[in-house]
């Protein structure tokens, strides 16, 4: 009976496992140093508009959900009676679809009227674009409704979440 390893095949065995050892090296080195997730920005931004939005009376206290995976992110636009708490009801579900790329938040989508005016009477939706530059818990930028050529500078203040709060001050 003849051996099962001969020479030719433990170096041959050798050099693939040490191959792919080096490759696997090269790719985590290489990932580390060049590689990075971007920040977390999920959470309720209080919004502050400049101006009143085009259509409405006067500009609302709102709320912008946002809800990140990567690059990608989805929002909503909530009335700021909504507390953070609530779960989302079906008429505020994330509406709003767009990316967050080098700090740089872009989302469009539609809103409800009655939300983006604080008019319960009013019905129908408004197309919301939303340019903005997120630094730290600070978001500035700029909204669209309905693709008019004005827009409305809005800035925002990242809401502390009630369940972390909740969690800290109970240890």
């Amino acid at each position: 009976m003849s051996s099962h390893f001969s020479a030719k095949s433990l170096s041959f065995y050798a050099v693939a496992i040490g191959s792919v050892l080096v490759l696997f090296n090269i790719v985590t080195a290489y990932g580390e140093s060049k590689l990075k997730a971007p920040s977390a920005i999920s959470g309720r931004y209080r919004l502050a508009f400049a101006s009143n939005l085009p259509g409405c009376a006067k500009p609302e206290p709102l709320l912008l959900q946002i809800d990140q995976s990567g690059i990608y992110a989805n929002g909503a636009i909530l009335s700021a009676s909504t507390t953070t708490e609530n779960p989302m009801s079906v008429e505020e579900r994330l509406t709003l679809t767009g990316l967050f790329q080098d700090k740089q938040l872009n989302l469009a989508g539609m809103v409800p009227q009655s939300v983006l005016c604080n008019q319960s009477s009013a019905s129908g939706a408004k197309m919301v674009a939303i340019n903005s530059r997120i630094e730290g818990e600070n978001m500035v930028g700029e909204v669209a409704v309905d693709s008019q050529p004005q827009k409305t500078q809005v800035t925002a203040q990242k809401q502390a979440d009630a369940a972390a709060n909740k969690k800290a001050a109970s240890h």
